[in-house]
This record gives structure tokens, sequence and C-alpha cells, in this order.
């Protein structure tokens, strides 16, 4: 399926880059004109993925997430967010 959107964030493993997570996601969303229940779902999910990055997979060594999206021609998006 053909990807009609796509965006690539990196950032520090730090607690107030959630929140920047979060806003991120629902600003790449916008076109896709979500549900507010939907968009509530969307930065739940991105808030709980960042967090367990930063909490279990860094602890206090710090380290880097990568969080990718693409909104597929179908409306379907595709969200990752990994760590090391």
């Amino acid at each position: 399926m053909r990807l009609i959107n796509r965006m690539r964030l990196a950032f520090d493993a730090l607690p107030e880059n959630e929140s920047f997570a979060r806003v991120a996601l629902s600003a790449f969303t916008v076109s896709m004109n979500p549900t507010m229940d939907v968009l509530s779902d969307l930065r739940t999910a991105v808030s709980e993925a960042v967090t367990n990055a930063i909490v279990h997979a860094y602890k206090e060594e710090g380290g880097t997430i990568e969080m990718d999206a693409a909104i597929r021609e179908d409306g379907v998006l595709l969200l990752s967010v990994c760590d090391q």
C-alpha cells in the first residue's frame, strides 16, 4: 500500500520529551481528521511507549528514542516507537 505522508523523529530519552512526542503525533495526524476519542487513544499509546523506553530501556544512562509515523493511502496510520 502506498504511503501518502511520513515523519521520523529522534529525540533524547528525557521525561520532558514524552509530551513532545504526543504533540508531534497529534500534529501529524491532523490531515486524517481524527475524532477526539481516536486522538486521545493515539496520544495515550505514544505516551506509554515513550515512557516505557525512558524508564525501562535507558534508566539513568539516557539514549535516543526514534518515532516513525506514516499514513497509508487507505487511511491507516502506521506508528513505531523504538529504543536501543
